[in-house]
């Protein structure tokens, strides 16, 4: 019911409750602190009772598990019931990158790209930025461009995430900042596998970029569960 070691999120006030059937949430007894690990509580509902489920809520989430089933509730973050969400790539590759502007000389540039890890994430950006529903997640990228000995990273036109069924996703990025780039990929939270494409044509801080019709494909993975 909770986010995983290192995954960063908003921090509010929470509540931990039991909800009978359809119930309004009933907060547990007074006098109880879990702030010591678990607590063991006896609470008595209706013999006719089809479920009970306990309600944590911090801010605006909130995360439900029953307590008959041991199931969560199917509209928790589908993301923290995942017990692997990184996984390394080690990848790198050259290739050349055409830079242009008004006024200067066009110029090709050797390049590498290196991407060396990818993750699953439900907060992003110094913004707490959130998928659009509970069942996605975004793909987060640990990459670089290294163009000519200049590390940095184009925007988001220049990459797409291609999945098995041949959904093609586009990139967003998760920097605020105008001169920081932060590449991720909205996907299911079931996400175990995808093709990364980099390459294109377009500008960047008023210079044009141009892979020359080059476009690195880079095979991504993480293990299911």
């Amino acid at each position: 019911l909770v986010s995983g070691a290192g995954e960063i999120g908003p921090i509010a006030e929470f509540s931990v409750a039991v909800q009978v059937d359809d119930d309004d949430p009933s907060p547990l007894p007074d006098g109880t602190d879990l702030s010591g690990g678990p607590a063991t509580l006896a609470i008595s509902v209706p013999e006719d009772t089809e479920d009970v489920s306990l309600v944590v809520t911090e801010g605006s989430l909130v995360q439900r598990l029953s307590l008959i089933t041991g199931e969560p509730d199917p509209g928790n973050i589908a993301l923290w019931q995942r017990a692997n969400r990184n996984q390394v790539v080690g990848f790198s590759q050259g290739l050349t990158i055409r830079e242009s502007a008004p006024g200067f000389i066009t110029e090709d540039f050797p390049t590498t790209l290196s991407v060396s890890e990818v993750g699953l994430s439900y907060f992003q950006g110094p913004d707490n930025l959130t998928p659009s529903a509970p069942s996605q997640v975004f793909l987060v990228l640990d990459t670089v461009l290294d163009i000519d000995g200049q590390l940095g990273l184009l925007p988001p036109p220049f990459w797409t995430l291609t999945l098995p069924d041949g959904t093609v996703v586009p990139a967003g990025d998760f920097r605020a900042e105008p001169d920081l780039i932060g590449i991720f990929f909205e996907v299911p939270a079931s996400f175990t596998e995808g093709t990364l494409a980099f390459g294109g044509v377009g500008p960047n801080d008023g210079v044009t970029f141009d892979t020359l019709g080059t476009f690195v494909s880079v095979p991504l993975a993480i293990p299911e569960g």
